[in-house]
């Protein structure tokens, strides 16, 4: 969900998004879910707590940068995007991250050759394979190593 923020808050939206694989997209106008959650306490505690869970996500991250290398980061980041993705189960691929390297260093605030460095030492260490179109996450035990205790993933997030 995007943009709930900003309705609660009573302020314009102003970010944009773009998606990296065909998306189904359904749009809730503002004034509708502001009626809905007048009216359902239990959809506004629903809300509410979606919006502490970010709120306790952005903390987490926001005091966790400075203390991880890029590497760390990178590893953090290519892990959560990796989500969506099959897990690495052995009778699936493995999760592919489709984000340009230079997406990745400002996710990460580093910069873009900084994540190439790292990227080639994953690939070297076969955690990662780099091809133009993305990563594909060889190793997700090896990944959630690197990354160290992040408290933005929680454990069991990201299925091996």
């Amino acid at each position: 969900m995007v943009g709930h923020r900003a309705v609660l808050a009573g302020q314009p939206f102003s970010t944009t998004a773009q998606t990296l694989e065909e998306t189904s997209v359904c749009t809730i106008p503002a004034a509708l879910l502001i009626a809905v959650i007048r009216k359902s306490s239990d959809c506004a505690l629903d809300v509410l707590a979606k919006v502490a869970r970010e709120l306790r996500k952005s903390e987490d991250a926001l005091v966790d940068l400075p203390h991880k290398t890029v590497r760390q980061r990178l590893a953090a980041v290519l892990l959560l995007l990796s989500q969506g993705g099959s897990g690495g189960r052995p009778q699936q691929p493995p999760p592919v991250v489709r984000l340009a390297r230079r997406d990745l260093a400002h996710l990460i605030a580093a910069s873009p050759e900084s994540v190439s460095r790292a990227l080639h030492r994953f690939a070297a260490e076969r955690s990662v394979e780099c091809f133009r179109t993305g990563i594909r996450l060889l190793s997700l035990p090896a990944l959630r190593r690197t990354a160290g205790d992040a408290p933005h993933l929680d454990s069991g997030q990201v299925a091996d």
